[in-house]
């Protein structure tokens, strides 16, 4: 027979089990969530890495005029999907104005490992990771400014363009093939009084603004996309290069 005291020290003992049990469910559930957390995590910087290792091979391959298939492997992590956007079915592009008027218009294309909540993009000769809403340059876009001699200013930009059919390919190994297709220069003189006006459209935009604002131009954002202006620019440069890839 057990009295009122042993009731209540076996009933300490169940409830004592109990709270033991729900703890050790609560820590092992965190400790899963953390190590699915860093996984996830590894998996965003091994896309970095492999774009950055693309962004040099691109650089490289443009540099040199190379017109002959290099193989870039790489491997897409799981979750990811790697997208392969032409620059005519991409709506990434840079628009020039002097003005009001059009000097050019630069259509970019992309390739990009792309995750439900992550993504590592090569667009322009840039590579831009955005980590769940933190968007940062892993290669920055290639705008560049300098003094002269009037008192006024000069850009240079150096912008690459994907030739591709587009396509999507999915979690495991993938090799991709780059050669250049040509490489345009291109100048343009802004006249005393106007301002220079360029327009960028990105899915990262504040890449491409903290790029202008380095060059010293105003920075807003209209209809979607960045516009960097000033009229302190007198002569804008670019090397408009367009790459081919494919499978």
């Amino acid at each position: 027979m057990i009295d009122d005291a042993g009731v209540s020290e076996l009933m300490g003992y169940t409830v004592l089990v109990a709270v033991v049990s729900i703890a050790s469910v609560a820590l092992l559930a965190g400790s899963m969530g953390t190590l699915s957390a860093s996984e996830k995590q590894l998996e965003f910087q091994g896309s970095a890495a492999s774009l950055r290792s693309f962004g040099d091979l691109m650089a490289g391959i443009i540099e040199s005029n190379n017109t002959f298939d290099t193989a870039f492997e790489m491997a897409v992590p799981s979750g990811y999907v790697l997208a392969v956007r032409d620059r005519h079915d991409d709506f990434r592009s840079m628009s020039i104005y002097s003005n009001s008027a059009p000097l050019a218009y630069l259509p970019m294309g992309s390739v990009a490992l792309d995750s439900p909540f992550r993504s590592v993009i090569f667009e322009g000769g840039a590579i831009i990771s955005n980590d769940t809403g933190l968007v940062s340059s892993e290669i920055s876009p290639c705008v560049r400014a300098a003094a002269l001699p009037s008192g006024r200013k000069a850009l240079y930009f150096t912008i690459v363009s994907i030739s591709a059919d587009t396509y999507i390919g999915h979690s495991g190994p993938e090799t991709m093939y780059a050669r250049c297709v040509s490489i345009k220069p291109l100048a343009f003189h802004v006249p005393a009084g106007s301002r220079a006006v360029i327009y960028v459209r990105s899915g990262d935009l504040p890449a491409w603004e903290e790029a202008f604002e380095r060059c010293g131009l105003a920075v807003t954002y209209e209809n979607g996309a960045v516009k960097a202006s000033s009229t302190e620019v007198s002569d804008i440069y670019i090397t408009y290069a367009e790459a081919e890839i494919h499978e």
